[in-house]
This record gives structure tokens, C-alpha cells and sequence, in this order.
């Protein structure tokens, strides 16, 4: 028969300090880079976290990027668009992504910043 409350005896709560996080992750050493605004850092077991920034001119287009270091899977790319508050809507998306080039589409007017992100594996 399923009980009809939950108390405090239920629930078993343990917390893990900053400290402790930072003691337990002491020894780790992860490869880590920037190239001007574009970066990335690779984790033990390999999972990568690449990111950056590009300058776009106006007009719609695609934006081919090199990606700072290669990858043997990509599991997800991610951009986003910055733009002034007087101008009007801005699209970007990810058009593709491969171990080596991530390319955006940029649609808009005005010249932007895109700001991108990626996750993979070295």
C-alpha cells in the first residue's frame, strides 16, 4: 500500500560544498584554449565544449567557422544573434556542423555579432 505522505525520513538529502567540488576535481588538468573571442576545452573522456563570437555584415548569408580544434563526433551546435533595439527581428540558425566547420545562416538587415557554441567529442 503506497503511503499517504512523504516525511522527512523519506527523503534522504546530501549536499556537496563548492569546496568539495573543487577538492574532487583538484588533480583534473582539462586542455583548454582561447584564439581571440573563439575557445575550447576538453574535458577527461574527451567531451568538448567549443565556442565563439563572428562579426556578420548586413544582408542575409551563410557563415562558414572553423572550428578551434577538431572533433571526432559532433553531438550539438548552438547560435544566437545579437542585434541593437531600434532594428527588427534577426534569425540565425545552425545550417550544419562537422567535426571540423560549423556553418550558420545569418537573416537580417543589419550587420551582427553571432555568438555559437558547440559540443563534441575529441
Amino acid at each position: 500500500m503506497a503511503k499517504e505522505f512523504i516525511t522527512e525520513d523519506d527523503v534522504s538529502t546530501s549536499y556537496i560544498t563548492s569546496s568539495e567540488v573543487y577538492e574532487l576535481i583538484g588533480d583534473v588538468n582539462p586542455d583548454y584554449t582561447t584564439i581571440g573571442s573563439n575557445g575550447y576545452i576538453t574535458f577527461p573522456g574527451g567531451i568538448t565544449f567549443e565556442w565563439g563570437d563572428v562579426s556578420v555584415a548586413s544582408g542575409s548569408r551563410e557563415v562558414n567557422i572553423k572550428l578551434p580544434k577538431p572533433l571526432s563526433n559532433v553531438f550539438q551546435g548552438y547560435v544566437s544573434v545579437q542585434h541593437p533595439v531600434n532594428e527588427g527581428a534577426y534569425v540565425a540558425y545552425v545550417r550544419s556542423i562537422s567535426t571540423t566547420v560549423l556553418k550558420l545562416y545569418k537573416y537580417g538587415s543589419a550587420a551582427n555579432t553571432l555568438r555559437w557554441f558547440v559540443i563534441g567529442t575529441v
